[in-house]
């Protein structure tokens, strides 16, 4: 399964990116870790399902993610995020 993101203000600040919610059981539960595939590298996250008003999953990659945004220069860019399994993606640049 394949979804597009855009690397807002907000998620490239703060390495973090919201799901569609239509995706949401496509995702692990609330606190499992998940693990983020780049060109490069690998991050480990967590799933948090409570910081959104609709409970849809929010992908909390931290500071080495949000540093690798900034290094990409991937703000306001397009991303394709394939799901590999409930808690492992993987994000090609464009």
């Amino acid at each position: 399964m394949e979804i597009i993101i855009k690397f807002h203000q907000t998620y490239f600040n703060n390495g973090y990116f919201n799901i569609p919610a239509q995706f949401n059981n496509h995702f692990g539960e609330h606190g499992n870790e998940i693990k983020i595939t780049t060109p490069g590298t690998t991050f480990n996250g967590k799933i948090n399902k409570k910081s959104t008003y609709n409970k849809h999953p929010r992908i909390m990659g931290g500071k080495y993610f949000r540093d690798w945004l900034k290094n990409k220069n991937l703000l306001n860019h397009e991303v394709k995020l394939i799901i590999i399994s409930k808690n492992h993606i993987s994000i090609e640049l464009p």
